[in-house]
């Protein structure tokens, strides 16, 4: 049978079964190390793990864990470090520390780079807001050496992991992100939002009335953010503290409450007045002696109280209600009641029945009042509201999205998730009102009680912050968060609107304007838990403006209230917000850094010819706010913002949690500027020019197309103090008297239709603090435009804002974080000495079955060959290979 088979094969195909046989020796000697090196002896251990046959377990360690080993008796710690923050680069270092060294033991060490760059332990703030993993370039270093390609990244879950052993080592792992992003503002596309009205919450610390006594400055301080909304309740006004009961009437007292109305007035901001409506000690208590309804226990979060009677109540509101006709008080919102108590339907009828009548004594003299409520939205109940609440004017609630603070043993810990307070990330990664809980979003609960009703309502967030710890009695001790003050809080704060708007939120309420600066001693006061304030005013009336307070002034004088929204298109929405609307003509865009890092952004405006006017930033080069470990104390440094005039098409630069906004005019007209002017105008002068330098916002115009020698005088020697609104409209050989003379001080409107190609020598030097609008918008032949009025390029920088310190503590902090997992392993780990396996496929395998496996595949190859030279000879001699056995003979 052999000979029938060698008679059938050409000479070919026996010298490739040759070369097959020979190339499955080489192999075999090599594999399985059949030259003149000897094989290491196996360890007694590893001799142990041959003879039970087991496969060889590799343990998993990650961040911050530990485990131990019983046989060998060994412990393995894994443990972090975080690095020094240097820009847009994170660094942070592993070290795996062992009691005794197994270097035959394998280890699977895994690291989530994303938390640990985020620094979960950094006081005061916690875990940063950081992009995802493929925003980010890496690498890895083992002792000075590139170790990057041992490591593998899973995306999915954003974990490095790399085989080692159980012997003490470290890694430093370093990422380096600075996001490109790019924004596109589509001017005449609506996206059918509408800005929201912002406003803020008045009952100022310690202080009788909500408003400190003899301080010339608040005022001002409060149109700086340009409030359409100002909440105060009855009981901060002090208005009635007793019953009367000779009468069965409130006594009433109304300075403090006509000092809120003229102040509220004063900012031109509509008023949402609180009304208290139970006695359970949330704070807002009825008068002492006022009739209760005893016949049910109102169980709230502060404990136990009672509902007044209908008719006490009825008299309480009346007496209100005709004060305020009385004076000629306009109250636009009527809030019955404050957070009270829905957890049943008992008590949730009994303040239906509380409701109707305040809205029946409200509306009888006041038809056009809007009367509502803090707690109609709630989920279970809302549609028993609107089946039964007497006509409701507008649905509110309050909104504070953080869970927690973090405190052990009376000191403050950075947020760990709720209930020990929610991270910055995740505060951002889930989509505003998210938190709501047991309240309906804004937009489901005004299209359910549109459908119940039939009527649409203005839904208003009446009161906000990102944290409500701190606020109530039992909380007073802790403290409030130490994010409200920073950038973080900045940038919540201009999301929220953002989210507000997509919600059709008509007004948003933050909690509050002030705060005192020596506010009581609490756990969280040394990392900058300084109340709820978006300022902090001293018993000196000095006033410190912190970083919300910029972001809202930012945010009000960027977009009117009611303004449509603009479609704007975000490269990356997880890295940062932006909302686009019309200011008058200009066209402004507010965009925020969702984490804490540089991000470099490009702002187009498609389809339509804009001119940037100013960029508006708030971020770390305009505000400071530092934490001393050393001294346990926080410590604002600078504060305010940062104003520049940049080019056009330059991308707009923003630090970690920051804020711009960038104002636009149509390509050819005058800037809006609020800032310092320090730059200078340059060109050439082809007529008389003035002497005079410009300190307001003047825009000296000149004549349109005048072909004559005479000079523009605007800008001249002397100073202008009111608004010239002289225009040049047609083509001229006089003097164009348009802004006057020398510095302008006020707003300048006079525009020429013509234009100048004359430009000014002359610099402008001065703060421009009012608007200037007019600037040449054509051509002209030889126009002197003298010294300008200030309309050359501004290209310095200035910056808006005041210098503040922050309350000072010595107090340290003893405290210690702990972030282990302990595991306790049984056994050794089976695995072979180094000199007789081979990695396969990613797995350690014995080399002796790595040597019948290549045996197999060789000789698959060898089969395969003769098959091929065959199948080649049968086509050479012009036959057809068969594709069926051949037949016996």
């Amino acid at each position: 049978m052999v000979g029938q088979v060698l008679d059938g094969l050409s000479r070919r195909s026996r010298g490739i079964r040759v070369v097959a046989a020979v190339a499955i020796v080489v192999v075999l000697v090599a594999t399985l190390g059949l030259s003149l090196q000897p094989l290491q002896p196996l360890t007694p251990l590893e001799a142990r793990l041959l003879l039970a046959s087991s496969p060889a377990p590799t343990y998993n360690i990650s961040d911050g864990q530990s485990m131990t080993l019983t046989e060998p008796n060994s412990k393995l710690t894994d443990t972090v470090t975080a690095g020094a923050v240097s820009g847009d680069n994170r660094t942070y270092t592993i070290a795996l520390h062992v009691t005794v060294a197994e270097p035959s033991i394998h280890v699977n060490l895994e690291t989530y780079p994303l938390t640990q760059w985020g620094y979960p332990q950094q006081l005061p703030g916690g875990e940063d807001s950081l992009p995802p993993l493929s925003g980010w370039t890496w690498k890895i270093l083992h002792a000075g050496a590139n170790d990057t390609s041992n490591w593998r990244a899973v995306s999915w879950s954003g974990e490095f992991n790399r085989t080692t052993t159980w012997t003490n080592n470290s890694w430093v792992v370093e990422g380096f992100a600075n996001p490109d992003l790019t924004i596109n503002v589509y001017p005449s596309e609506l996206t059918g939002t509408f800005v929201p009205t912002t406003g803020f919450v008045t009952n100022y610390q310690g202080v009788a009335g909500g408003l400190p006594a003899n301080d010339p400055g608040y005022a001002t301080l409060a149109a700086g953010v340009d409030p359409g909304l100002v909440r105060f309740g009855t009981d901060i006004a002090q208005v009635s503290y007793v019953w009367n009961i000779l009468t069965n009437q409130p006594k009433f007292n109304f300075t403090y409450f006509d000092n809120l109305v003229n102040f509220s007035n004063k900012l031109g901001a509509k008023i949402v007045l609180s009304l208290p409506a139970g006695s359970w000690g949330d704070g807002n208590l009825l008068p002492t002696g006022m009739p209760i309804n005893t016949s049910l226990v109102v169980q709230g979060p502060g404990g136990a109280g009672y509902f007044p009677t209908l008719g006490a109540y009825t008299a309480y509101v009346d007496g209100i209600v005709n004060h305020t006709v009385a004076d000629h008080e306009t109250i636009t919102y009527w809030n019955v009641g404050n957070e009270v108590p829905t957890y049943s339907q008992t008590e949730v009828a009994a303040f239906t029945d509380v409701f109707n009548a305040a809205s029946k004594a409200i509306l009888a003299k006041l038809p056009n009042a809007l009367v509502g409520s803090d707690v109609m939205m709630n989920n279970s109940f809302e549609s028993y509201f609107a089946h039964n609440a007497h006509k409701v004017g507008f649905l509110s609630f309050h909104y504070y999205p953080a869970i927690g603070i973090c405190v052990v043993g009376n000191t403050y810990c950075p947020p760990a998730g709720p209930p020990n307070g929610s991270t910055d990330e995740v505060m951002f990664d889930h989509a505003a009102y998210s938190f709501l809980g047991r309240i309906n979003a804004p937009n489901v609960a005004q299209s359910m009680w549109h459908n119940i009703t039939g009527h649409w309502l203005p839904v208003l967030v009446t009161e906000t912050n990102l944290n409500a710890v701190g606020g109530s009695v039992g909380t007073t001790a802790v403290g409030t968060d130490p994010r409200i003050q920073t950038l973080y809080g900045a940038s919540w704060l201009d999301s929220l609107l953002v989210d507000s708007a997509a919600q059709n939120i008509s007004g948003v309420v933050y909690f509050t304007l002030s705060s005192a600066v020596n506010a009581a001693a609490t756990i969280t006061g040394p990392y900058g838990g300084w109340g709820f304030g978006l300022t902090a005013t001293s018993p000196t009336h000095v006033n410190t403006k912190y970083a919300p307070y910029w972001a809202l002034q930012m945010w009000g004088k960027a977009f009117p209230a009611g303004a449509a929204g603009l479609r704007t298109n975000v490269s990356a929405s997880g890295v940062l917000y932006a909302y686009a609307a019309m200011n008058g003509r200009n066209l402004s865009v507010i965009v925020i850094n969702r984490i804490n890092l540089p991000i470099s952004v490009n702002l187009k405006i498609a389809h339509a010819s804009y001119t940037i006017a100013s960029l508006d930033v708030l971020d770390q080069n305009s505000y400071d706010e530092q934490y001393y470990a050393a001294n346990d104390t926080t410590v604002l440094l600078k504060s305010g913002t940062t104003v520049t005039h940049p080019a056009t098409s330059s991308a707009i630069s923003i630090d970690g949690y920051g804020v711009a906004l960038a104002t636009f005019t149509p390509a050819g007209t005058g800037t809006n500027e609020t800032g310092n002017s320090t730059g200078n105008s340059t060109g050439n002068s082809t007529g008389g020019g003035g002497t005079g330098n410009s300190t307001g916002n003047s825009t000296g115009n000149s004549t349109g197309n005048s072909t004559g020698t005479g000079n523009s005088t605007g800008n001249s020697t002397g100073n202008s103090t009111g608004n010239s609104t002289g225009n040049s409209t047609g083509g001229s050989t006089g003097n164009s008297t348009g802004n006057s003379t020398g510095n302008s001080t006020g707003n300048s409107t006079g525009n020429s239709t013509g234009g100048s190609t004359g430009n000014s020598t002359g610099g402008s030097t001065g703060n421009t603090t009012g608007n200037s609008t007019g600037n040449s918008t054509g051509n002209s032949t030889g126009n002197s435009t003298g010294s300008g009025g200030g309309t050359g390029n501004s290209t310095g920088n200035g910056t808006s804002g005041d210098g503040g310190v922050g309350p000072n503590s010595t107090r340290n902090s003893t405290g210690s974080s702990n972030g282990t997992s302990n595991s306790t392993a049984t056994g050794v780990a089976p695995t072979i000495s180094d000199g007789a396996r081979a990695h396969l496929f990613g797995l350690w395998v014995p080399t002796w079955l790595l040597g019948v496996v290549v045996v197999f595949v060789v000789c698959a190859l060898g089969g395969l060959a003769a098959a091929w030279g065959s199948a080649a000879r049968q086509w050479k001699q012009g036959r057809r290979p068969s594709r069926r056995p051949p037949r016996r003979r």
